[in-house]
């Protein structure tokens, strides 16, 4: 395994040391550039980032949820359409 080491240095003098597989240091790095770029653009155009709650993700979670008598409806309708010849 191909992996890189970074010593840190935190206010007091601590050293650390964390160890990334180098796979897994391309992907974050490629992260990381996409997110630059976003930012840029979005100080900008003045677009903003929304943070959600996990309280509004439950909402958008519920929101998604389909009732039973909706899902049936839907899965009756699938079958008649693979039944069709």
């Amino acid at each position: 395994m191909v992996a890189l080491r970074f010593n840190f240095c935190y206010t007091g003098g601590i050293m650390d040391t964390v160890t990334i597989p180098k796979n897994q240091y391309e992907i974050l790095k490629q992260q990381a550039t996409l997110y630059e770029k976003i930012f840029k653009r979005s100080e900008a155009t003045d677009a903003g980032i929304e943070i959600y709650t996990p309280e509004r993700i439950r909402e958008f979670e519920q929101a998604d949820e389909l009732d039973l008598e909706t899902r049936e409806r839907i899965e009756n309708l699938l079958r008649t359409l693979e039944a069709a010849p």
